[in-house]
């Protein structure tokens, strides 16, 4: 090593190794040049040429600093607040709803991080103290977003502007996700809940049933229109606002009277939304509690037609694309383990012949 450092004394070649050393695990912006050391005479240092260097702004003569290369650069001074600055200017191709999501990811992340503070300050420590913080009252994938969508982008930013050579983001592992517990409804009952919700609150009935027969969810059905139907070919085209792609489904057989009933009340017009969009939620719930059922989601009424598909012996695959989904792997490994009593008895019977 010291006759790398072209110097044949071993301490002072530790000592070049150590201060070059120092540089290269800052963030980017240090270098080393020994421009004299001790009494042996002039030594020129320079750490190897693959590492990056940026003009020296002062180098050191003995013990005195000579001034600095008329060359050199200033250091940049840049902030998380402007880095937050110039990440919300590129959010402005997005939707009003997503920015504002995102806005309150940084607003959120503000209360925690002094964002005046040097983006090269921020350490991998401190990002895993902030996960702590931010995981008192939250869910671990409220805190997953924030950390992912909120905080890496900044970090991201500065890595492209050259700020930073490393993200403290770096090795910082996100929370494990808790599987949640999801209930849905057999058949039987979704269609007995409707009748419920029929009586009780007829305006939320009909995206109720809409939801439940064509199995998609509420996002989807907010953007339903009366030209989306095709009656030609008796298909209705869908929008999947998870991946903001179109798919088609057919108008199933159990929903052609009920989609005549929509046509007949003057529902499905070329330029008009099918529903006046209100959360059919509390109607759900008061139906629910009357017939002594769990509290479902209308979203639970989705995963029950697929359940409902799958027990009738329909191919997988084509559920998946009836969903809108590229394949059947996660129709399987989330809907394909509910089993409903009958289903199972049903089954079972069939070795009997």
């Amino acid at each position: 090593m010291w006759k790398k450092l072209n110097t044949t004394d071993k301490n002072q070649a530790v000592a070049l190794a150590g201060v070059s050393g120092l540089a290269r695990v800052q963030n980017g912006n240090h270098s080393v040049v020994i421009i004299s050391v001790g009494d042996t005479g002039p030594v020129q240092f320079t750490p190897p040429a693959e590492e990056w260097q940026p003009p020296i702004p002062a180098a050191f003569e003995g013990n005195q600093a000579v001034s600095a290369s008329p060359t050199a650069a200033p250091s940049k001074h840049v902030t998380l607040q402007s880095l937050a600055t110039d990440l919300k200017a590129q959010w402005t191709h997005l939707s009003a709803s997503t920015q504002k999501l995102r806005g309150c990811y940084v607003t959120t992340l503000e209360k925690h991080l002094d964002f005046s503070s040097d983006v090269t300050h921020v350490t991998a420590a401190d990002v895993r103290k902030l996960r702590g913080e931010l995981a008192q009252g939250r869910k671990a994938s409220t805190v997953n977003d924030l950390l992912s969508k909120g905080l890496r982008p900044l970090f991201d930013l500065a890595l492209e502007s050259g700020a930073i050579a490393k993200s403290p983001m770096d090795g910082v592992k996100l929370l494990k996700k808790t599987k949640p517990i999801r209930l849905q409804p057999s058949w039987q009952e979704a269609l007995a809940i409707l009748e419920k919700v029929e009586a009780s609150a007829p305006k939320s009935a009909p995206l109720l049933r809409f939801i439940l027969y064509f199995g998609v969810g509420q996002a989807e059905v907010q953007g339903v229109k009366g030209e989306h139907f095709d009656f030609g070919r008796g298909e209705l085209h869908l929008f999947r606002q998870k991946t903001r792609k179109e798919y088609v489904v057919p108008i199933y057989p159990h929903c052609k009277l009920f989609v005549q009933q929509l046509k007949d009340e003057s529902r499905i017009v070329a330029g008009n939304k099918v529903f006046n969009w209100r959360s059919p939620r509390k109607a759900l719930e008061t139906a629910c509690v009357a017939l002594g059922l769990p509290k479902f989601s209308p979203r639970a009424l989705r995963r029950t037609f697929i359940v409902h598909c799958l027990e009738k012996g329909m191919d997988a695959r084509v559920v998946a694309d009836l969903q809108g989904h590229a394949d059947a792997t996660l129709i399987l490994r989330v809907y394909g383990k509910f089993i409903s009593p009958d289903h199972r008895k049903r089954q079972v019977e069939k070795l009997e012949t």
